[in-house]
């Protein structure tokens, strides 16, 4: 004879059903306090692209539709005289997707960056596509960038000699989208050219003077570290909300060890440092938080966006302004479990029920 289930069982097992089948579908626009802000940045690093691929084709420069197959003009070269160190193409194809900037306003507004905030930014010329979307999304909450540059880039980078970051900050800056940084410095293994030929040298410096921005130098890596955090306080004038490391600039990460399995996001404390501390460890003495912007794929990751999307997403749309809504999940998973439950004891029950006849 069949079995006839209880309403009981029969309402578990329906549970189980949409708890399975509606937990990995139901998504509803992202509802939060910055939201309208993600939507600008998004906006606006995506304006700033087109600014940038303008302005290198102006200059002579093609695209390679190989390397740079969304046109975005943010693609460097493989190696070039001012190259610093190998570099991954995917991950800096992945750091042009315009909606990373939104991702990055959701972890400015954590970190406090509000209307008026100063936001100190530490960037090398490797991820042009972060430096772009980190100014966007600091744009977009009202926060104020100081920047300071270290000019050598890693391959695929801004590592064109006559197109570096700073030129592209010049650009950018020519049309309201960006400010020029307060300082700059050659870059390279201690941040002041070694492991850089003459020839290099000479590039990056006159990188450096011809976007007018101040070269900071100093005898040692410990000594251009105090002049990174000197130009910092002198350009904030208060308190620095946050500071925002972006690639693998020595005078911002240092030589402390283990830094590089530091995991990308807003950090309130930094392990202690076994080696030179940078800037990131010297701010985070103060207590300012920091946003550490190195590892593309945990980046992208975090923020449910594509790993070198071709072509790139369209801006203000998909990841990170959709999202499971709030508490969904969790009542999905209370369902789920209520459901088991109930199932588990009425099989209980059963084997109860036929042991004692």
């Amino acid at each position: 004879m069949r079995r006839r289930h209880s309403p009981a069982v029969l309402a578990a097992m329906l549970g189980l059903a949409l708890a399975a089948g509606a937990g990995s579908r139901l998504t509803v626009p992202a509802r939060d306090p910055v939201s309208e802000a993600m939507q600008r940045a998004a906006a606006q690093m995506a304006q700033g692209i087109a600014v940038i691929r303008q302005a290198r084709l102006t200059r002579g420069l093609a695209i390679n539709p190989w390397t740079d197959p969304n046109r975005t003009g943010l693609i460097g070269l493989e190696w070039s005289s001012v190259t610093t160190t190998l570099g991954s193409l995917a991950s800096k194809r992945t750091s042009t997707n315009p909606n990373l900037a939104a991702g990055l306003v959701r972890w400015l507004h954590e970190a406090g960056v509000h209307e008026g905030s100063a936001v100190a930014i530490g960037a090398s010329g490797s991820f042009p596509g972060l430096a772009l979307g980190t100014l966007a999304a600091v744009h977009a909450l009202g926060g104020r960038a100081i920047s300071i540059t270290s000019v050598g880039a890693s391959s695929w980078g801004a590592n064109e000699p006559e197109f570096t970051w700073l030129d592209m900050e010049v650009e950018l800056e020519r049309v309201g989208l960006a400010t020029r940084s307060v300082g700059a410095s050659v870059g390279g293994e201690d941040d002041g050219g070694a492991g850089l030929g003459p020839d290099a040298r000479r590039q990056l410096l006159a990188a450096i003077a011809r976007s007018g921005v101040p070269l900071l130098s100093g005898v040692t890596l410990s000594g251009r570290v105090a002049v990174r955090m000197a130009a910092y306080d002198a350009a904030a004038s208060g308190q620095i909300a946050v500071f925002i490391n972006i690639g693998g600039a020595a005078a911002n990460t240092g030589t402390c060890r283990g830094m590089l399995g530091l995991r990308p996001g807003v950090h309130r404390t930094l392990p202690p440092c076994r080696g030179e501390p940078g800037v990131m460890w010297r701010m985070s003495a103060r207590g300012v938080p920091v946003l550490h912007l190195l590892h593309v794929d945990g980046i992208a990751a975090a923020f449910g966006l594509p790993v070198d999307p071709v072509p790139l997403p369209v801006p203000g749309h998909g990841a990170p302004f959709e999202r499971p809504p709030r508490g969904a999940s969790a009542a999905l998973l209370l369902v789920f479990l209520a459901g088991l439950l109930v199932l588990v004891r009425q099989a209980r029950a059963g084997v109860a029920h036929r042991a004692g006849a």
